[in-house]
């Protein structure tokens, strides 16, 4: 038993010597953080409900992040919705809302009023950069669907089903935030809080759930939800399935095995979702990368295509004739 703790003691002491983050401070709950607003560098909030969420009213032009009252990466909207006014609210990660003009809902926005004839097309870039699935259903239900939107359009890229928990440095001292509770709470939070080993085994842990059964099942549960919950409230809800700036076949395999489990959870759940996976499968889509570094992201000819499918698909399925 001596040998035991002895041993546990002494790992103990090699994780927070040799680790980085091994005498980080781990806080689970939004009372406990010391720092409730984060460095500016970040532009976030904590929040009890969604984890982290962006500041309102940030300037940083050399960085084109300009975020409006309600804290989205977009200009100013009146927040009350006059009956001319077709409101369509686009939540998801950084592929959804990157800072600037070059992502599909600013494409489709101006797509929209182009065509418009009798209704005023508003196209809220609503989501977060660094959001998972949980984290943007949830912001649908407990903050987005307030706006009184007429659609709803999800923007899923495949790395979604991972967890995103909040690191920064703040006066010597890494605070880590587990935004996904769903799999942290099954963690033990006094050993998260105070042991250095206990958290280095939980992060491993934490990447292994991410792709388990029960991760996915956290996240598919939260979709399923919230597509009840738009249907309560007659809110027309689509998931777009948006790619890498890579062939379908050069995916590493667990983005591949993530792209089957939403199709999957759409098509027997019954959500409406648009493949643009497949729609630009065999067109170059390395071509549309943001950069040579960046696959994830799409270029301003990439997010044109999306914003072009999806206005298409609106049109077909949503929008009344008499609108164009």
């Amino acid at each position: 038993m001596f040998l035991t703790v002895s041993s546990l003691v002494l790992l103990e002491l090699t994780v927070r010597i040799f680790l980085p983050k091994g005498s980080s401070a781990f806080y689970d709950k939004l009372e406990d953080w010391p720092f409730p607003k984060l460095s500016d560098k970040y532009h976030i909030v904590a929040s009890d409900t969604l984890g982290f969420e962006l500041v309102s009213n940030a300037n940083t032009p050399e960085y084109s992040f300009n975020t409006n009252s309600l804290g989205m990466l977009d200009k100013e909207y009146s927040l009350e919705k006059k009956d001319s006014v077709y409101r369509i609210i686009c939540v998801g990660d950084s592929t959804t809302s990157f800072p600037g003009k070059m992502t599909f809902p600013h494409f489709l926005e101006q797509l929209l009023f182009r065509e418009t004839k009798d209704k005023n097309f508003e196209v809220w870039k609503a989501g977060v950069p660094g959001y998972n699935l949980i984290q943007n259903c949830k912001a649908i239900r407990k903050k987005w669907i307030n706006y009184d939107p007429d659609l709803v359009i999800l923007g899923f890229c495949l790395n979604d089903f991972d967890t995103t928990p909040i690191i920064t440095f703040e006066e010597n001292m890494v605070v880590a935030y587990f935004s996904d509770r769903e799999i942290a709470s099954l963690a033990n939070s006094f050993l998260l809080r105070f042991s250095a080993l206990y958290r280095a085994v939980f992060e491993i842990f934490m990447k292994f759930k991410s792709d388990s059964l029960y991760g996915l099942e956290a996240h598919t549960k939260e979709l399923i939800k919230i597509k009840s919950v738009l249907e309560e409230n007659n809110i027309p809800f689509v998931l777009a399935i948006i790619p890498f700036a890579a062939e379908y076949n050069d995916y590493p395999k667990r983005f591949k095995y993530h792209y089957n489990i939403i199709k999957y959870v759409c098509e027997h759940s019954g959500i409406k979702y648009l493949d643009f996976v497949k729609a630009f499968e065999g067109s170059s889509p390395e071509k549309l990368a943001f950069s040579s570094a960046d696959h994830v992201h799409l270029n301003k000819k990439g997010n044109t295509a999306i914003a072009n499918k999806l206005f298409n698909y609106l049109k077909d399925n949503y929008l009344t004739t008499n609108s164009y």
